[in-house]
């Protein structure tokens, strides 16, 4: 397994304090400007996991629309179906349609998540690499910072690559710490999908004081998933601890920047929120219009919905990941 070299402001990755003094970069102009350039010259390395969820989401859209469309066809042309066959050619066409773009849906979306970890990680090591803000480097640089900004991220994308069994083991290790609050934000996740009306042919089968349960309870428990990831991606992105400690290191430190590193998972919470936009408005306009007519409309909207997400993921998932590396920022090595 490849180990990270040791050099010009690559010390372990600690935590000094709460953070706090972090919460002021939100305000800086300087650390915006700076930020947005490194994340801009950084869309090269995101592009192709990008791609890979578009084409992948594109895939599973179709796969439901087209697979279900000579049902909703004959519904919308008010004609009953009375044969065996005209039902078995339906069931069979949307299978297939199933089959095709639903397996290569799979494909595209487990090889774009994937991808996606692996690049951000090696977006956090490219970022902890460079100088912090208002630090001035050496005069003499040594190699990797003489290097032009590009050449150092993609430098820092290769060397994670060579690392995925690592990062396989530090998710491994963060999933069994997360289990219980994975599980009881899932849990609270399904009770507030199924009292959604319409979620269900019946009325929502919960109380008002169960649905704002969940959504307490989801919240909460989104926000500790959200604090222990923020942390352990960057730490895993230099760290020199093996996968077990830096998955049980990233968790301890959490508690010891709770105050600002919760505040950034609600931050990362409000971008979700901002890419899930186009699903709010979707449904907006099926509650007012629920008619079948505007089913391949509601498609092509989709597919629409799906490239946004796509442009926007290759800013807003490295700006999410940059307020937590400015935690982990250690003293230099001398």
């Amino acid at each position: 397994m490849a180990e990270p070299t040791k050099e010009y402001l690559f010390p372990e990755p600690v935590v000094k304090g709460p953070g706090l003094d972090k919460l002021a970069l939100v305000l800086n102009g300087s650390w915006w400007s700076r930020t947005w350039n490194f994340i801009w010259t950084f869309r090269k390395q995101s592009f192709k996991p990008a791609l890979f969820c578009l084409i992948g989401e594109c895939c599973m859209w179709l796969s439901l629309y087209l697979g279900f469309a000579g049902i909703v066809e004959r519904s919308a042309s008010g004609e009953p179906i009375t044969e065996v066959d005209d039902l078995l050619g339906m069931l069979g066409q949307g299978l297939l349609m199933m089959f095709v773009f639903g397996g290569s849906a799979l494909i595209f979306v487990c090889l774009g998540v994937g991808l996606w970890i692996v690049v951000l990680t090696g977006f956090c090591r490219a970022y902890l690499q460079e100088p912090a803000q208002n630090e001035t480097p050496p005069e003499n640089l040594p190699e990797n910072l003489s290097k032009n900004l590009e050449d150092r991220q993609r430098e820092a994308v290769e060397f994670v690559k060579g690392r995925k069994l690592f990062l396989l083991l530090v998710w491994i290790f963060y999933s069994l710490i997360m289990f219980i609050p994975a599980t009881v934000f899932f849990t609270a996740f399904i009770l507030i999908y199924f009292s959604i009306p319409g979620a269900l042919p019946v009325p929502p089968p919960f109380s008002q004081e169960v649905t704002t349960t969940a959504w307490v309870v989801g919240v909460i428990t989104a926000i500790i998933l959200l604090n222990h990831f923020l942390i352990a991606m960057p730490l895993s992105s230099l760290s020199y601890r093996s996968s077990r400690k830096v998955a049980l290191d990233s968790f301890f430190m959490t508690f010891k920047t709770l105050p600002a590193i919760s505040i950034f998972s609600i931050l990362f919470i409000l971008f979700c929120l901002f890419y899930l936009s186009g699903e709010f408005a979707l449904s907006a306009f099926n509650s007012m219009n629920p008619s079948a007519a505007n089913y391949y409309g509601q498609l092509f909207f989709l597919l629409l919905n799906a490239a946004f997400h796509a442009a926007i993921s290759i800013v807003i998932w490295p700006l999410v990941l940059a307020l937590p590396c400015e935690l982990l920022r250690g003293e230099k090595s001398q």
